[in-house]
């Protein structure tokens, strides 16, 4: 597995960074596979992302009905909620596409006429299948402040079974929430980890000091054993099977050669 770290200078050029990378792996992808899975993520970044994409010049000349859409992780709300990842998903970029709707598989809704834990049952089946099947490419996760992925937060239990789980205490409103696990997670090629912003500085040198220091933006000794968390942050559990890439802006990177 290779680690990898890519940045820019403000948030807007990640986001445009992002969508080219994006564009150019699923058209890598479609080359070679029939159908290719991506499980996207909601918060600022991921759905800047989705909004620079959306504006690509070369969008519509991807065969968009060959792309698999899944989420890693979804809140308890209604579906028509502005709250809801899959519809903020929905008004960036999927409106302009031409998907199958098989092929987009968001998190069941709290209106769908299922508990909370059935829906997170079938959503666990449905990622399940997708794993024992095509499998899935890439991976995209927002970081949280406090290191949190998907609606993995630090200090809760992560059930490595099944593949998606109920959210019952979720530190961030609302409480209720579906997630994917962290085996689900890794499961994918490729995962790329997203840091925008100098909130997500902390969790970014927590996670990934040996990265930073390879690049330059941290010296031997800056980051010492008592800073880290007594276990890893959620972020630093997760990587892709072939492919992890950080990326992050200025202003989630230490100043050059400091803590």
């Amino acid at each position: 597995m290779t680690l990898t770290l890519q940045t820019a200078s403000s948030a807007e050029q990640l986001s445009e960074k992002l969508a080219a990378e994006l564009f150019q792996l699923l058209a890598n992808k479609l080359a070679v596979k029939q159908t290719v899975t991506v499980v996207l993520t909601g918060g600022t970044m991921g759905i800047s992302l989705l909004s620079s994409l959306a504006d690509h010049p070369r969008l519509l000349t991807l065969d968009w009905h060959r792309v698999r859409l899944l989420w890693g992780d979804e809140r308890w709300v209604p579906k028509s909620h502005a709250d809801r990842n899959s519809l903020q998903a929905e008004q960036a970029l999927l409106k302009k596409l031409l998907l199958k709707p098989e092929l987009v598989l968001p998190v069941p809704a709290s209106d769908s006429g299922l508990t909370i834990a059935a829906a997170a049952e079938q959503y666990a089946a449905t990622v399940s299948n997708v794993i024992a099947g095509d499998g899935v490419d890439l991976v995209l996760l927002g970081v949280g402040p406090d290191g949190h992925i998907a609606s993995i937060f630090p200090d809760h239990k992560t059930p490595d079974q099944p593949a998606a789980y109920p959210v019952l205490n979720s530190p961030k409103p609302p409480a209720e929430r579906i997630t994917l696990s962290l085996p689900a997670l890794r499961s994918a090629a490729d995962v790329w980890l997203l840091f925008s912003g100098e909130s997500k500085r902390d969790p970014l040198e927590k996670s990934h000091a040996e990265l930073l220091r390879s690049a330059g933006y941290l010296s031997e000794g800056n980051l010492s054993e008592c800073d880290l968390p007594s276990e890893p942050l959620p972020v630093a559990r997760v990587s892709g099977r072939e492919r992890t890439v950080v990326f992050a802006d200025a202003a989630a990177l230490p100043p050059t050669g400091t803590a």
